[in-house]
Parts: C-alpha cells; structure tokens; sequence
C-alpha cells in the first residue's frame, strides 16, 4: 500500500465517522509568533482545544505537513528519524473521548489496513486504569501487551504533572508495532519491551487525553470539556505496510535515494556511512522543498536559518559522496513528483523552488571551500601541538566571518578524528543568540497568552464593515492596555490604550496591507486611532484619548482617515497591475514572495534568477501604466476557495485562505486574455484603475537567493517623487550653468575637465617629489646599519608613492611612504632584499599601518600598500613603527 493511499484511506475512515477533513496547515502557523514551525497535527486547532473555536466544531481529522528540529543529528542515522513530516490525526473537541478514540484506532490498524493483532503493543500512563481497561476488556489486548509508563514517557506535554507548564494536559497511551526478537536489542540489563527496546518496538500511533488543567506541581484539576489529540506519523505506518526495515526504503523517499544514486555513482546499501548521508540529502532536500514552498527563504535568523542549515548539510553530504557542483536542486523535482497527489503547490511552485535551493548551493560552495580551507589550516595546527579538540572559539570564527556553520565545522572534525569544545563555542554565542531570539520573539509555546488573547470565546469577532463604508456607528467591547483589560476605569486623556470595537470599517493589517487609522469620537470623547491590527478574529485599534475620557462599552462613531486609506488602496492596486506586469515580461513563473502596501510607497518581492534589465523595468512600468490611463473597473466578488481557483484567480505565495474568499479582479474587456489581473486578496483597492495615477518604480534589488524587491509610487508619492527630481534638475542646471535638457552633456563636460586637472595636478606633484629625491633622501636614519627612510607628502596617491618608492629604493633600505588627501591616506612600503633577508616584511609593516589608521593593506615581502582614514594618528603610528624596526634590526 503506497502512502497516498495510506494517506486517503486514514482520511476517509475518519471522515466517515463525523470527522470535518482539513487540508494541512502551513509550516509557518498564520498569525501565531508563538511557533517557529507547525510541529503537530493540533496546532491548526490549538482554538478549538481552548474551547475558542467554532462552536460547531467538533470532530476534526487531518493529515498535517510538520518540520521538527530536535532530532536533526539522528536524521539518517535511525530508521524512523526526520525533520520534515506528515502526522495522521484525529481530534474531538469536548466530544468522544478515551473510549472511541482506543476503538477506532485498533479498527483502523486491524481491520482497515490488516495489522496482525499479535503484532502490536500498546501502553498507557501508570495510573490510567480507564484507558488500560479499555485496551484489555473492550480491545481484547493481552495483559502483558499493556504496558505502563510513568509521565515521561506516557503524558502530554512529558513530565507535564511534576515540571509544567501549567495548562491544559493529560495522559497517553501508544501504539507500536512489534518488528519481532529477530530485530530485539533491549538497553542493557532490561527485558525487551517498548521503552527499553526502539528497534524492535516502533511507535506508530499516539492518542493523547487531554482531561486535565495543571494548576501547580502535581495539582490537575479535571478540564470541563475533555479533548482528544491524536498523532500517526505517515511515513513509519508506510514502513510497516510496506515491510521494510527503514521509513527511507518506502515510497516516499526511495525515488529520491534513487536519485542521488544517479547524481553521486554510488549505490544505496553497499557502505553504511555512505547510507547515511544519501538518507540525509533525500530528508533535507524534502524538507527545504516544503518549507520554501511556504514561503519560507534561506536566511540567518529564525525559521530561514532552519532553511539555510538543511540546504547546506545536504549540500555538504552530496561533497562527501563525491559531487562538487550543485545537485540538490536537481533532487527537488522528485520531491514534487512523489508528493505532487497530496501537495500540488510543489510543482506550481518547482522552478522557484529548484531556483532557490541552487542558489543557497552555490553559496554555500563558496563558503565551504573558504571554511574548509581555514578549518584544515587549524587542524594542522592541531597536529602540531599534539591536539585533538578545535577551540570553541575558532569554530565561532568560523561561523561569524565566514558564516561557516557551526554543526558543519563539527562533523568535519568528527570525519577527521577531532572534536569541538562546543562549551567555549556556546559562550562565544550566547550574546549573538540572545539578540536573535530578542528579535524574532519565537518559542516553543503551543497557546497564546496575553489579554488579546483572553477575549477569544468570550466575544464575537469584531465585524469588519469597511469595504462598504469609511464610517460606522460603533461600541467599546474591549478596552486593554498593556498588561490588562480595564473593565472598571476608564482610560484618561494621553492615555494609549487597545480598543475592541463591536464593528469597524477600519482595516486591520494582513495580507501585506498595513492598518489603517483614524477617528472614534462622540461628544465626551475624542480618541485618535493609531493603527489596527488584527489578531483571533478581533481588530484591535491602537489608540490615543485625546479629549475625555474613554470607558468600556461606550458609543461612538469611528471612521477611517480617509485621504491615507485612499493612498493605500492606490498602492494596493498597483500592487496586483506591477504582479502581471512582472509576469508577462519575466515570464509566468514569476511569483509574488511578499509585499508591503504601505500609503507613502509599495514593495514587491518577486522570484527571479536573475536581475531585470533597465529595459525590463521600463516595460513593466509602461505596461501598468497603459492600464491606469484605460481607467479599467477593479471588481471584487466574493466565491468559494476552491470556485475562485477554478476561475483563475491567482494565491498568493505563502498566504493562507480560508473557505469564502475574497477576489480581487481588473479585465480589459477590448484586450480580453491579453490584459487580466486576477487575485485573491482580502485588502482594499480603488474602484478603477485611473484612480491610481502614475506607478514609477523607484527601486529594484536583491533581497535574498533567488528573490529581488521593487519598491515604487502611485498617485500622490508619484507627484512628491516628480517634484523632488524636478527640484534637483533645476539645483544642477543652477551649478553647472547649463539649460535642463543640456545637463548631461554640460556635467560630463565638467566632470572630463576635472579629471584633466587632477591628472595634471599628480603629475605636477610627483615631479616635484621626484625632483626633491636628495633632499628627500638625507631624512633617512640609520638602524642597525638599515637605512630607515619615513616621509609624507600631501596630495599624492598609491601611484604616485609607487614611483616615488622605486625612484627611492635601495637593497639595504626600508622606505615607509604616506600620501595624504584630505581624509584619505595612501600608504606604500619598499623593502630591499637585504632587509627581508632581516625579517623585516613590507606587507607585514603597511598592513600594520593600515590597522592603526582605521585601514588596511597587503602585498609582498619587497613592496605593499595600503590605506587609512585617521589623519591625526598618522604621525604617532609612522614613529611607533619605526621604534617598532629598531629592536629587529638592531639584532
């Protein structure tokens, strides 16, 4: 049985015992910073949980994409580990409980797929006698196939009752399946059961309880409203039915394996060592696959970290196994190709997928080879001094100037023969690591916290009337400031405060749109509205009092700032006309990787292997433009997801929709299929397209592999754009005294005199010096029987000092020279041979130089240069470096 089916089958079953089916959630949970990555079947109904959710929600089942980062290093090592996977669940929420959750889990695996009896084990938590009844008496386990465990092993979250977190929680029971004594290896001086024995013993199913509230250590109060989460990881169930030893050897990664057989030469199963890594790339290539067809780029912070760190194990891997060049990309298409029934976004998005993940490879090739070639230097260093453990610290340096990855610099040791003091490499990034989690603000929470949060199934989401109306009679439902909900005082004036209103036509931020602003007011008060954010439904006002007092519950009238709103939907629209725009020059596979519709400018973040011309961008603006000056209707209809789809419409990149959707829909009637922007889009836009104004690209740029950013202008930041150049024509035409369309032509007149004069100038100087060679010559001293020669002149270059340096050079000589150009300096040292013959190195002495004057330099044993910025220390350092020749010479 293949894993698609395997998959239908699960949701089926389920489905036809009352389940609702939801498609998986994205890897990066909407609107919840709390996750850095979905990492359960029950994060998607973390509200429902809560008791938060639809009310008539009640049963769930779902088979949902997880990324899990514990386990990397066992990836490839084990046969059940990976970072990227699928979890079968079903989920009842204050509905069935132990009893049917136990039922249908043993009819599934029995009945539905055919699982001996005998072959499987079940445990419980050591003191759930409900659920081992259930499994003996109802089930008809045997007695000693019931196993019970302790709350490490048996409870939600482990160790839950003694350690936290407090919250809702509760017992376990497992099944496994029993792979028989054949492959029996208990932990030694135990008998062979589940806990102690993971070759034999393979976890494939998890039905958690969730009765109970921990109040404090060991104090669980009965929840209420008792849930049931369960967890069945796709890829281990596909191992057993499809009886081989590892998850690897199934469907869903032989076809990979097997590609990388074709990249490598080298056969899977012949070296265990070289199984390793082939398992690996096949895991990490999944996993970057899925998430970057979330939306998520390689980067170094947070969840593109995560990126970044499994695109390039795997690209260290497939070096290892023989392959220089890039390949990985090559892996990707198999991905999309085996999960392309479930997943079909994997080959909408292939090109862009395949795109990045080569550009991350050829990154980090270049990487690699500076840090292997830094790390071998080290570990020469090593043998030389009779060690065998890297310094924390030079691995830090690795990672912090050559962004060469601390776990690579770790398994290169490891492969070697050395070993890493990762303590002295911790301390070394506490200070870095503590700043990045200060800026992602990201946990490991599973529910939200804070007074927002608390309003969530207490109040009916706020109804949002602002497509129709820029005006609305409203109430107070919510009134919060930082910390708390202020229910029995009212906020004063100067006062900023949260408010939560019954409706509103002001937008909340989402979808690349920034919130909107504007008024709540009435005769006793008058409260300026910052920004609106939404957040569970709720939009939420940030505020000012400035007049009164405000309390919750009161009425008013709140309206949207209306000339920044319409600024806003201005560059929202132009947003959707520069999309096509950059699809039919660039080609289809352009694809949207983010935006921010803000109402002074818009930026657009989009695919491309490559930047576009100047010629490019001009057609691109000429072509959104065009549509401006026909004055099309924007249209906006609401449809089914799955009806908006079939019609066109384009999803966005990384975007989540719910059922009913929002279209958003500009058509050129006389052009027909020539000219359509079709998009689902829950923000605001202008009523046509003349309303736009002008769009002017201001920018266009790499932003990261494989995605560019263009920032641009509509309508009124068109016309302070247009003004501002204007202005600075008009300035230059006044300074170089030439009409404004004569401009270019009077500047590179005056730019082509000024580098004549310059020329003549350094020439003028070099003679002069050239021509003062004796006196210049007289200011050397003697040390230790070395000529020692030190000068500065003002206004000469490195070029300059070159021929000065040669005009002056002598075999027993150290000529020391500094040009000096306003706040600029130019160094050149000249060495004879019979000074180096001393140790005396001339790119060991400029380089120095260039140090202590805020530079730098280089070069050879006989001649170097360089370059420094302080002025003031250039004197002090030329006579410190020759108190520093003394001692040398002198010996």
């Amino acid at each position: 049985m293949n894993a698609d089916e395997l998959r239908s089958r699960y949701l089926r079953f389920f489905e036809q015992r009352g389940h609702t089916v939801y498609a998986s959630d994205s890897l990066v949970p909407e609107g919840d910073a709390s996750l850095l990555f979905t990492g359960a079947g029950m994060n998607q109904f973390k509200d429902a949980f809560l008791g938060k959710g639809p009310k008539d929600l009640k049963r769930a089942t779902s088979s949902q994409k997880c990324l899990r980062m514990p386990d990397l290093d066992n990836v490839g090592r084990t046969p059940s580990h990976h970072t990227f996977f699928e979890m079968l669940g079903n989920f009842s929420f204050g509905d069935y409980f132990k009893r049917e959750a136990i039922q249908w889990a043993w009819e599934f695996l029995t009945k539905e797929l055919g699982l001996p009896r005998e072959k499987l084990a079940v445990t419980v938590f050591l003191t759930d006698d409900e659920a081992a009844t259930i499994w003996e008496k109802e089930i008809g386990v045997p007695k000693d196939r019931i196993f019970r465990y302790g709350e490490e092993d048996n409870f939600w979250p482990a160790e839950a009752p003694s350690k936290g977190p407090n919250g809702p929680c509760g017992p376990c029971s497992e099944i496994y399946f029993d792979f028989g004594t054949a492959l029996s290896s208990p932990k030694p001086g135990t008998k062979s059961e589940p806990a102690t024995d993971g070759k034999r013993f393979v976890e494939i199913w998890n039905l958690v309880f969730t009765q109970f509230d921990r109040r404090d250590v060991n104090v669980l109060e009965p929840l209420p409203r008792k849930n049931i989460d369960t967890g069945m990881g796709l890829e281990r169930i596909c191992r057993v039915m499809q009886g081989v030893p590892t998850n690897f050897e199934t469907d869903l990664f032989r076809p990979m394996l097997t590609a990388v057989e074709g990249l490598t030469g080298r056969k899977y199963g012949a070296d265990a060592a070289i199984d390793v890594r082939m398992k690996r790339i096949s895991d990490h290539v999944r996993a970057a696959s899925f998430c970057i067809g979330d939306g998520v780029r390689p980067g170094n912070e947070g969840r593109g970290y995560v990126v970044r760190k499994v695109i390039r194990r795997a690209a260290m891997d497939l070096r290892e196994l023989g392959l220089a060049q890039p390949g990985l990309h090559e892996v990707v298409a198999v991905v999309a190709r085996v999960m392309a029934k479930s997943y079909p976004t994997l080959t909408e998005r292939l090109d862009l997928i395949r795109d990045t993940v080569r550009l991350e490879e050829e990154r980090f090739a270049e990487v690699y080879r500076t840090g292997t070639e830094k790390l071998k230097v080290y570990l020469d260093e090593l043998d030389a001094a009779g060690s065998k453990s890297l310094s924390g610290e030079k691995a830090f340096f690795l990672w912090d100037t050559v962004g060469f990855p601390f776990d690579i610099t770790k398994r290169y040791c490891e492969d070697k023969g050395y070993d890493v003091d990762e303590a002295s490499y911790e301390r070394s990034m506490d200070q870095q690591r503590e700043r990045a989690r200060a800026g992602s603000q990201l946990s490991d929470e599973i529910f939200g916290t804070g007074p927002a949060a608390a309003l969530k199934g207490r109040l009916e989401p706020t109804v949002f009337v602002g497509y129709d109306m820029l005006a609305a009679d409203a109430h107070v439902v919510a009134l919060l400031d930082a910390e708390h909900r202020l229910s029995t005082h009212p906020a004063l004036e100067g006062d900023e405060v949260t408010l939560v209103l019954d409706r509103t036509p002001l937008y909340g931020e989402g979808g690349g749109q920034v919130g909107d602003a504007g008024r709540f007011h009435a005769a006793d008060f008058d409260v300026e509205i910052l920004d609106t954010k939404k957040a569970d439904g709720f939009h939420l006002h940030k505020a000012r009092v400035a007049r009164g007092a405000l309390k919750d519950g009161a009425s008013g009238r709140v309206t949207v700032a209306m000339d920044r709103r319409a600024d806003v939907m201005r560059n929202h629209t132009g947003t959707h006309l520069l999309h096509w725009a950059l699809r039919r020059v660039l080609g289809a596979e352009t694809t949207q990787a983010g935006s921010l519709v803000h109402p002074e400018y818009l930026r657009f973040d989009y695919t491309a292997s490559k930047a576009p011309t100047e010629e490019q961008l001009v057609q691109v603006e000429d072509l959104v433009n065009q549509q401006v000056l026909r004055d099309l209707q924007v249209a906006k209809s609401e449809s089914s997801f799955d009806e908006a789809k079939a019609a066109g419409a384009m999803a966005l990149f990384g975007e989540k929709y719910g059922d009913r959707v929002r279209v958003v829909k500009v058509v050129d009637s006389e052009l027909g299929a020539e000219f359509e922007s079709t998009e689902l889009c829950g923000g605001t836009h202008v009523a046509r397209t003349g309303q736009i104004g002008v769009l002017k690209i201001i920018s266009d740029g790499a932003i990261a592999a494989g995605v560019r950013r263009i920032v641009a202008v509509t309508g009124n930041g068109t016309m302070k754009l247009l003004r501002e150049k204007s202005r600075a024509v008009r300035a230059v035409a006044e300074l170089v005294k030439a009409r404004e369309d004569d401009i270019a032509s009077r500047v590179e007149h005056v730019l082509a005199e000024r580098s004549r004069l310059e020329k003549d100038l350094a020439r003028t100087r070099r003679d002069a010096a050239l021509g003062a060679l004796d006196s210049i010559r007289a200011r050397a001293i003697d040390v230790g029987g070395t000529k020692v020669l030190v000068h500065t002149a003002e206004g000469l270059g490195s070029e300059e000092l070159r021929a000065l340096a040669d005009a002056l050079a002598e075999s027993n000589a150290v000529i020391v020279l500094a040009g000096v150009s306003g706040d600029q300096i130019a160094l050149v040292v000249a060495c004879g041979d019979a000074s180096v013959k001393r140790g005396v190195k001339a790119g060991d002495l400029v380089r120095e130089l260039g140090k202590q004057l805020g530079g730098g330099g280089g070069g050879k044993p006989t001649l170097a240069q360089g370059q420094g910025k302080d002025v003031a220390a250039l004197e002090p350092a030329l006579r410190a470096l020759v108190d520093g020749l003394r001692p040398k010479l002198a010996g």
